[in-house]
C-alpha cells in the first residue's frame, strides 16, 4: 500500500473521529446550510404562514388527545386541565383537574362525587346527582333487587357509562345513566358484577355513548404520513458525556423544519439531539386523525418534549397546527 493511501486513511479516520466524537461539524458545515435557515422561530415564537400558524396549547407531554367524530371536537387531557379544542383548531374550554375528578377513558365525561362534566356539550358545567343508589357504607342491595334497579336504569337512560375506578369509601363501582331529568349513579359491589373488565362489566350492556378516536402520536421522520421535515442540523456542543469523564456520548445543535400546511410551508428551529452511532433526534411528535376521519379537518397538533432543560430553548409543550381565522 502506498504512503499516499496511507495517508489518506489517516485523513480520513482523523474526520470521522472529529465528526463523530466532537463538536465539529465535518459531514455538516454550517456554512453550507441555507442562510435562511437561520432566521426560522422557535416553536414559542408566533410561527405562521400567510393561512396557517402553530399555537401553544398547553405545557404537556406526552399529550392524550381524543377525538369525537358526532361531536366534532378534541379532547386534550393536558398538564393540570382538561381541554376541549373545536374542528378548527380553536380552544373551546378548559377544566380544570382536581384530585377527585377523573375522566372516562376514550369518552367526553368528567366525573367526581359530586357531579359529571359532559364536555360534548356546548357549555361545559357540572350536573349534579338527582340520585345515588346502594350508596349506604353499612348495607348493599341484593343481588336480585341491584339487578333489577340496573335493567330498569338501563332501559331507559340515554347515555349510560361505568367507571373501572372504586369509590374507595364504599369500595363500589359506580354506573352512571342519563335520563331526561339528570343523572342517576348505581353503585356496584365486586359480587355484583363479577369480574369488571375495563370498564364494561357485562357484554349484554355495553356502554351508551360515542367513544372517542384516540390520535396516535408519530415521530417525525419515521412515518411517511408526516408533514414535519427536517431540512438540516449542526452539532452546537454536547448535551451529555461518559459519568465521570468528559467523552461526549450525546450532541446538541438547532435543526431546522418545514410543516406542510394547505399550499404552504411553516418553518421554524428547535434544539435536537444526535447520539453517537445514531441519527439525529427532534424530541417532536406529530398527532393526527386517522383515516377517514381526517378528511376536511385541518388540524394537527405537534409536541415538543425535549426531556431535560439542556436540550431546549423554552419551547416544550404541545401546539395546534390550524388555519388562520379571518375576521
Amino acid at each position: 500500500m502506498s504512503k499516499f493511501l496511507f495517508i489518506i486513511i489517516g485523513i480520513v479516520s482523523i474526520l470521522a473521529f472529529l465528526e463523530t466524537f466532537t463538536a465539529f461539524n465535518i459531514l455538516s458545515p454550517r456554512f453550507l446550510l441555507n442562510a435562511e435557515y437561520t432566521t426560522y422561530p422557535l416553536l414559542k415564537e408566533d410561527v405562521k404562514s400567510d393561512s396557517h400558524e402553530i399555537v401553544l396549547v398547553d405545557k404537556s407531554n406526552k399529550a392524550h388527545i381524543t377525538y369525537s367524530p358526532g361531536g366534532h371536537f378534541f379532547l386534550i387531557d393536558g398538564w393540570g386541565e382538561y381541554i376541549k379544542i373545536d374542528e378548527q383548531g380553536n380552544i373551546v374550554s378548559r377544566i380544570e383537574q382536581t384530585q377527585e375528578r377523573s375522566r372516562i377513558v376514550n369518552s367526553p365525561y368528567l366525573v367526581s362525587s359530586t357531579g359529571i362534566i359532559d364536555m360534548a356539550k356546548p357549555h361545559a358545567v357540572q350536573e349534579g346527582f338527582l340520585e345515588k343508589l346502594n350508596a349506604l357504607p353499612d348495607r348493599r342491595f341484593i343481588e336480585t333487587h341491584w339487578l333489577e334497579q340496573f335493567e330498569s336504569l338501563y332501559a331507559s337512560a340515554e347515555q349510560v357509562f361505568y367507571s373501572s375506578t372504586p369509590d374507595f369509601d364504599l369500595y363500589r363501582y359506580p354506573m352512571y345513566f342519563k335520563m331526561d331529568d339528570g343523572w342517576t349513579v348505581l353503585y356496584a359491589s365486586p359480587d355484583h358484577i363479577g369480574e369488571f373488565d375495563d370498564g364494561r362489566p357485562f357484554e349484554k350492556y355495553p356502554p351508551k355513548y360515542e367513544e372517542m378516536i384516540e390520535l396516535v402520536g408519530q415521530e417525525i421522520g419515521n412515518s411517511d404520513d408526516s408533514t414535519v421535515e427536517m431540512l438540516g442540523f449542526y452539532k452546537r456542543g454536547s448535551s451529555a458525556e461518559i459519568a465521570y469523564t468528559p467523552i461526549p456520548i450525546q450532541f446538541k445543535g438547532p435543526a431546522f423544519y418545514r410543516v406542510k400546511a394547505g399550499d404552504t410551508y411553516l418553518n421554524f428551529q428547535e434544539i435536537a439531539i444526535r447520539n453517537i452511532g445514531s441519527g439525529v433526534s427532534s424530541n417532536l411528535t406529530e398527532y393526527m386523525l386517522p383515516n377517514p376521519f381526517r378528511e376536511g379537518i385541518d388540524v394537527r397538533f405537534l409536541e415538543f418534549d425535549p426531556h431535560t432543560n439542556i436540550t431546549t430553548a423554552g419551547s416544550d409543550g404541545l401546539y395546534v397546527i390550524r388555519k388562520i381565522t379571518r375576521n
